[in-house]
């Protein structure tokens, strides 16, 4: 599941990559393992926009950098991508953006939570999810605002609680 995201993050990366100047990424200025990796927009590449073509061109350039693990990876996680109803994609591309607005500490700080709730067992993240889609909306903006308005002292001793309650395992 964390590589899925990362491919998801990675392909959104290179959708909402910056322009900077498209002229560096006419198709004749393109290394040779750009150009095999874009060859399906070898035709119309002079039609894209500048920063389409930008896009690519550094997608294409992280591609070639990719072990072949690493491809096949981002070819099944695109795969099932493609599966998931628009009215997922939207939401994923939301959380997405709305996560890469937030100020760098706190991007980090949730990334860390995401991936330590991902390293929980299959059992406890199971309850963890049954526990929050039991709670209504207005419980869980309690809990949320709860949670924020907590010192790390305090969260700490939540752990704490939680460890003992069986619903959170020990390191």
């Amino acid at each position: 599941m964390t590589a899925w995201a990362a491919a998801i993050g990675l392909l959104l990366l290179c959708a909402a990559w910056p322009a900077q100047g498209g002229d560096d990424y006419r198709w004749e200025q393109l290394n040779s393992g750009q150009r095999q990796a874009l060859a399906p927009y070898a035709q119309r590449w002079n039609q894209l926009t500048p920063e389409r073509r930008e896009r690519l061109a550094r997608g294409a350039e992280q591609w070639n950098r990719m072990s072949a693990q690493q491809r096949l990876a981002v070819k099944e996680n695109f795969r099932r991508w493609q599966q998931l109803p628009v009215d997922k994609q939207r939401q994923l591309s939301d959380n997405y953006a709305r996560l890469h607005a937030l100020p760098s500490d706190m991007r980090q700080m949730v990334q860390n939570k995401h991936q330590w709730f991902q390293n929980l067992p299959d059992s406890h993240q199971a309850e963890a999810r049954q526990r929050w889609q039991a709670m209504t909306t207005e419980q869980r903006d309690q809990l949320r605002q709860r949670l924020s308005a907590m010192t790390t002292e305090q969260r700490n001793r939540l752990m704490k609680q939680e460890l003992g309650r069986g619903i959170i395992p020990s390191q």
